[in-house]
């Protein structure tokens, strides 16, 4: 296992630190045309699991780690802040990560690799 690549949109999986692994969201907005929103999704997602956060076993203790990266002065702000930035577009009602094709896990499978139906199969 290696960890998260760059958002390139290459492949449906994608690969965490520490074996987690989820739908490549990141290389869905760059499929979709959004490369600076899924290079700042890539960097937000690799500090947090820099930082352990994906080490929590409960929702409190994430929720808890993730105020503290993210706030003011925290180990991610910065990483956040562009985020925030790059991809308001796309978080917002109705934008690619909020209604839109990079939504839901089936959707960044589809829009990856190829299926259409959104469904696996």
């Amino acid at each position: 296992m290696t960890d998260a690549g760059t958002a390139t949109g290459q492949g449906g999986i994608w690969i965490y630190k520490n074996d987690n692994i989820g739908p490549n969201y990141p290389g869905c907005l760059a499929l979709k045309g959004m490369s600076a929103c899924a290079s700042a999704y890539d960097a937000v997602v690799e500090c947090l699991y820099a930082a352990g956060c994906g080490t929590c076993t409960d929702p409190t203790s994430e929720q808890t780690c993730q105020q503290t990266i993210f706030g003011t002065g925290g180990a991610c702000s910065t990483y956040y802040a562009t985020f925030g930035s790059a991809c308001a577009t796309d978080v917002a009602d109705g934008g690619l990560l909020n209604g839109g094709p990079c939504t839901t896990d089936p959707e960044v499978l589809s829009v990856i690799c190829g299926n259409g139906s959104g469904d696996g199969g």
